[in-house]
């Protein structure tokens, strides 16, 4: 083989090899930031966001914040200053009279929550599991990061904590959690590694290494889903039927059957007009509502200086009424809300409560947002 030739196929390795990354880059740029169904804003005294979920029964959200703008502790951003580490706490967020009630943790001695991701489930009537992804500081090269599972009585202001899952080799950079039954539970894992040199590659290259496992207790942990280029929000059926995953860096939501063993088999993916973050089920009409980003690139500069703004947008994602037997399921997905990081900057995590009519936005280092409105 001449030297013209060996030139050429290392051009086309290249090629192929940064091709995700740079078509990923070009579709962020085309966009044209705007404001959108965002008039009707009011912003809370919380801060640090990222993940919230919403009992629609009683209209009361979830929010898993640091309380930090800084997060000088985050392994997820490769933060690791120890000195840095901002302790986690849950508010419980009353839509219908606008208040916040801080929970108490009773009965967990672990050196505190670093906030990621968060599920709730409701087990009985006024009895929920919460799932909460805390990353413990890690001295070593190896991931410490952990699923905290706490009951909680609905009205009350404890939290008990029950459960820590923690598997180093398959929680190496958890970044949410769905819970589909009281004792079992998937995990995204964004990357592959615990913070090093493997993980700047990885996010770099957006090779697919991305994970999904499952937790089951007695159970060993396990991979269900494994190709990922970047798995990050999870979310489930109001039957627990359906698992919906967020691919960041694909733009895409993919739809996943839920089997008796607890498998999960690809039914669709749907691409949408963001880097897709966290995921909430509207449950009486199905719907799904993505928070995310518009522009990837300029994340990491807001991250480092909070005063950057950057566009937050939310998509709504519909099943159509047409079946085809050889397409099946026709989705849409629309934006319902944008801004141009004049209220919210990056926004997280997302839901809707129907009867209050109130969008809750959430961010890695910015204050919780609610909106009115229809969405």
């Amino acid at each position: 083989m001449n030297l013209v030739a060996i030139a050429v196929a290392l051009v086309a390795v290249a090629a192929a090899l940064l091709y995700p990354t740079v078509s990923f880059s070009i579709e962020a740029l085309k966009h044209v930031p705007r404001s959108f169904n965002n008039a009707n804003c009011v912003t809370l005294p919380y801060t640090g966001c990222e993940d919230l979920a919403l009992h629609s029964p009683s209209s009361t959200a979830f929010l898993y914040c640091a309380m930090d703008k800084q997060r000088l502790y985050f392994p997820a951003i490769m933060r690791a200053d120890p000195s840095g580490v901002a302790q986690g706490q849950l508010i419980a967020y009353d839509l219908s009279t606008n208040t916040g009630t801080p929970l108490k943790i009773t009965n967990f001695q672990t050196g505190g929550l670093i906030p990621h991701g968060l599920s709730i489930l409701e087990s009985s009537p006024g009895k929920l599991t919460l799932a909460l992804v805390n990353h413990r500081v890690s001295h070593t090269t190896a991931s410490n990061s952990t699923v905290e599972i706490f009951s909680h009585v609905l009205g009350s202001t404890e939290l008990v904590h029950t459960d820590t899952i923690h598997e180093p080799s398959l929680l190496a950079s958890p970044n949410d959690v769905v819970l589909v039954a009281e004792d079992e539970a998937y995990v995204s894992n964004e990357y592959r590694y615990h913070p090093t040199w493997l993980r700047l590659v990885q996010s770099i290259m957006r090779f697919k290494w991305a994970t999904v496992v499952r937790w089951k207790r007695g159970e060993a942990v396990k991979v269900v889903v494994d190709g990922l280029r970047n798995s990050n929000g999870l979310e489930r059926s109001w039957d627990s039927g359906t698992v919906y995953v967020s691919e960041y860096y694909d733009r895409k939501v993919r739809v996943y059957e839920r089997k008796a063993n607890g498998n999960l088999r690809e039914t669709a993916a749907i691409k949408v007009p963001l880097s897709p973050d966290n995921l909430m089920v509207e449950p009486s009409s199905g719907a799904v509502y993505v928070a995310g980003h518009v522009n990837v690139l300029k994340v990491l500069d807001h991250l480092n200086n909070p005063d950057t703004a950057i566009t937050t947008m939310v998509v709504k994602i519909t099943n159509g009424t047409q079946e085809d037997s050889f397409l099946g399921r026709h989705y849409s997905a629309n934006i319902v809300f944008e801004d141009k990081g004049d209220l919210i900057s990056g926004a997280s995590g997302v839901a809707y409560d129907t009867k209050t009519r109130k969008l809750v936005l959430g961010g890695l280092i910015n204050n919780a947002v609610v909106c009115t409105g229809d969405y």
